[in-house]
């Protein structure tokens, strides 16, 4: 069940949207493959969908909810927000905070077959 109004108040201010209940859902609302005891229901936190693990693995944070908090959210949302808005890096406690700087590849130098490492050789066994 959503928001009367799509989750906004009358001044223009969005809100959290309201859950539909895990009894309304017998499926995943994303990707349609049935609950079961092992494939579990969950709540995206942006649309309130019931969805599954796989349909809402991915966090961000939710600005009209906590500006903190990394919150579940489904794959149509993810995808949404992240193309709605400008979400930049740090979306996803999984991302990094600061991407690396790009570097080109280099091959390995190829080392002289003196140089190589010792062979390893197993303990003998005390007699």
């Amino acid at each position: 069940v959503k928001a009367a109004n799509g989750g906004k108040d009358p001044t223009g201010g969005r809100f959290a949207t309201v859950w539909r209940p895990n009894s309304a859902a017998k499926n995943c609302e994303v990707c349609q493959d049935a609950f079961t005891l092992l494939k579990r229901r969950h709540h995206c936190r942006n649309c309130g969908k019931v969805v599954c693990g796989a349909c809402s693995a991915e966090k961000m944070r939710l600005d009209h909810i906590s500006k903190d908090e990394f919150l579940r959210v489904c794959a149509k949302c993810y995808q949404e927000v992240k193309m709605t808005k400008a979400y930049g890096a740090g979306t996803s406690p999984k991302a990094t905070t600061q991407s690396a700087p790009q570097q080109s590849f280099q091959p390995p130098t190829p080392q002289p077959a003196s140089q190589s490492p010792p062979r390893f050789t197993p303990p003998q066994p005390v007699a």
